[in-house]
């Protein structure tokens, strides 16, 4: 084998199905990619590990974020880099696709179901950032964990606005926990912060089984003592009863 970087696997793909292409990325790596699922093949040549073979390595999903799947052993083949492009080919439509497809294919399940979810608590942080007059990051900045962040104004008691994406907690399961909101609170008048806590707790109260309408209203009710209030505030409770009805 003569050919080696982007020209081999522009070789290969001459001898690959409908769909796949050649690239660089990472400026020097090169890779065939299949346009119809994202799903690429590394080139890896060289190293004591590869003397005198070619490692061909099927890479997981990659998320909006930039970060990768995280699926465990990913498959790879190797052959000698005495063969022709032809021959890599056939070896890797033989040895490496059928495995590396059923695993991609439930990976890429899984990666869809997360970016849904990122875009659910990216629409929860906009909501709470107009009710807040705040803004909302773009998106959560880790798989898991960091959420969406919601930036109150500096005079705003509070000090920390979270958005978490619902999750599950391994491929192909259910999400174990439902989108949720975390805050801190600073600064705040005692006369606030007891009506913080009596809606709440009067939100707590309200059972999961009751309706949409009747929950709004034991909320309203609670958390204000004059109409005028009520009806300004009706609104923001109701979508807040609307998220928790809706989990």
């Amino acid at each position: 084998m003569s050919l080696t970087g982007l020209p081999l696997a522009q070789a290969i793909v001459e001898h690959m199905p409908r769909g796949w292409s050649a690239e660089l990325r990472h400026e020097t790596q090169p890779y065939i990619t299949r346009a119809a699922d994202g799903a690429h093949v590394a080139i890896l040549e060289g190293g004591w590990s590869r003397e005198g073979r070619v490692e061909f390595l099927g890479c997981w999903p990659i998320l909006k974020n930039g970060q990768t799947y995280n699926g465990g052993k990913r498959r790879a083949i190797t052959c000698s880099a005495k063969r022709s492009p032809e021959a890599f080919a056939g070896e890797i439509r033989r040895r490496l696709l059928p495995e590396y497809d059923s695993a991609y294919a439930e990976a890429k399940v899984w990666v869809d179901r997360h970016e849904t979810a990122a875009g659910e608590a990216v629409l929860v942080a906009q909501r709470l950032a107009s009710v807040v007059d705040g803004t909302a990051s773009d998106g959560p900045r880790c798989s898991r964990g960091d959420g969406v962040f919601v930036y109150a104004p500096s005079d705003s008691c509070i000090s920390r606005l979270t958005v978490q994406p619902a999750y599950g907690s391994a491929l192909g399961e259910e999400y174990a926990r439902p989108v949720r909101v975390d805050v801190e609170l600073h600064g705040m008048a005692p006369e606030l912060a007891a009506e913080v806590f009596r809606l709440v707790r009067a939100y707590e109260a309200v059972g999961t089984e009751t309706a949409e309408t009747k929950r709004v209203d034991a909320v309203v009710d609670w958390w204000t003592d004059g109409p005028e209030t009520v009806e300004r505030n009706r609104d923001v409770v109701r979508e807040v009863g609307r998220q928790e009805m809706g989990r």
